[in-house]
């Protein structure tokens, strides 16, 4: 009743087989197989690549000897009913779903095998039991016992793996929790390229994709993320508006294979799905401007992280004393740097620069970041506009304050002590005009942001 319940209830009925074709009972069989053949597939998965067809015959197979071996076994040893037992309960926990439930729902769900790893639990423990009395000499009988040690043993890294993955997942939700319990109630929050499932990269079974789902997806076209509150406002319980979107061009460590709805990237030892209405460089312009906390996942070395690229917030009041003023003419074309720090952190450098007031900016205007050693030689550019590229400074609307977390990656072996940044004119590569508080000009109009060292910030 309880797995009859799961699957009807909790699905609502959107996840049922239209049509229940052979081949698809097959696959549904030949998945929750592999519960009843895990120590199986422990000898024979490194070899069991394959066809689909041929992995069907494996998994199938294989089914069949466990069971004849285990029923011979339980019935030498007297114990076939309760056997016969712990293998009813594993129909009973199968049945549902392999009769009921969509292929492509069953792979993914590996919860649906909760309650029919009962019986399986059961039924091998009652063979070994019966192993070890059917055998003799009292040292052979630690044979059995030896085996099922060692199977343990092998799900150890299974296990743990996934324990290390879901701690991978922690500094991204601490750093959200952190903004939320911070916003606003009117406040959006825009993430960028987010995961909602994250996948081995070296499957352990034959079947499924043994992934772990990080979020889900709210609305009824299913691009639509809104419930950011269930995954870190479950911790804050601060709820707030949110849109997840996934733009392909700033996909990190991009798999080449894609489905229409989503994307993946590649990776050792996960790899990442990556769910949400696609857009290109305009719509994800005009997400970020209708935002006020804007997050992306990247996926490149060293793995998956998330960080916060901007937040954006009505300007008020004129910063008093910025750290520069970048003019470009007599037209009042200008734009505020309020404040300008970085920060070393290993192999990374985090700009963190906040921009307002930005006026009547309305040719193509570049924002140049340059890396500079000790001795003041330029060993590193780092051009980029604002918020992870996505907004140019003649594109920000007036009356906003922008603030932007820029992360630089240092080659090894290049020294960079110091950063210059500015504006200029993307024709003619002419510098705006970079003023100092007290009127003075920056020499060569570049700011001059020096690195504080070992200072990491999330």
């Amino acid at each position: 009743m309880y797995q009859l319940t799961l699957v009807t209830i909790w699905s609502e009925g959107n996840y049922f087989e239209r049509l229940n074709t052979p081949a698809a009972f097959v696959h549904k069989l030949a998945y929750f197989a592999q519960g009843l053949i895990a120590w199986m597939l422990m000898l024979v998965r490194p070899a069991a690549d394959g066809t689909l067809t041929q992995r069907y015959a494996i998994a199938l197979g294989l089914l069949a000897v466990g069971l004849v071996f285990g029923l011979v076994v339980l019935w030498r040893a007297r114990w076939l009913g309760l056997g016969l037992f712990a293998l009813v309960w594993w129909v009973i926990g199968i049945a549902p779903a392999v009769g009921l439930l969509d292929t492509s729902y069953t792979s993914d769900a590996p919860r649906l095998m909760y309650l029919p790893s009962a019986g399986i639990a059961l039924f091998w423990a009652a063979v070994i039991v019966g192993l070890m009395r059917l055998i003799p000499n009292r040292w052979l009988r630690l044979v059995p016992a030896a085996f099922a040690a060692a199977f343990m043993l092998w799900c150890i890294p299974f296990i743990s793996g996934r324990i290390a993955e879901t701690q991978r997942l922690t500094p991204a939700l601490a750093a959200i929790d952190r903004d939320l319990r911070q916003s606003r109630p009117g406040d959006r929050f825009l993430l960028i390229n987010a995961p909602f499932v994250s996948l081995p990269a070296e499957p352990t079974f034959l079947f499924g994709r043994e992934g772990m789902h990080l979020w889900e997806v709210d609305g009824p076209d299913g691009q639509s993320w809104g419930p950011l509150w269930k995954w870190a406002g479950s911790v804050s319980g601060v709820r707030r508006d949110t849109l997840a979107l996934r733009h392909p061009a700033s996909i990190t460590a991009r798999d080449s294979y894609e489905e229409s709805d989503k994307s993946f990237t590649v990776g050792q030892p996960f790899k990442y799905g990556l769910f949400g209405r696609a857009v290109d460089d305009a719509q994800l312009r005009d997400a970020i401007l209708s935002a006020n906390y804007i997050y992306r996942f990247d996926y490149d070395p060293p793995g998956l992280r998330a960080r916060r690229i901007g937040r954006i917030e009505p300007m008020g009041a004129v910063a008093s004393a910025p750290i520069a003023r970048l003019v470009m003419d007599a037209n009042g074309t200008s734009a505020t740097l309020e404040a300008a720090t970085a920060d070393r952190c290993g192999e990374r450098v985090q700009l963190h620069l906040v921009w307002s007031d930005v006026r009547n900016v309305t040719q193509p205007t570049g924002i140049f970041v340059h890396g500079h050693d000790a001795q003041g030689w330029q060993t590193l550019i780092a051009d980029a506009d604002l918020i992870g590229g996505a907004i140019a400074l003649d594109q920000v609307p007036a009356g906003l304050r922008i603030f932007e977390t820029r992360e630089l990656i240092v080659p090894a072996g290049v020294d960079v002590q110091a950063l210059r940044i500015g504006a200029y004119l993307r024709a003619s590569q002419r510098r705006y005009q970079a003023f100092k508080p007290d009127g003075s000009e920056w020499l060569a109009n570049e700011i001059i942001i020096p690195i504080e060292e070992d200072r990491c910030m999330a």
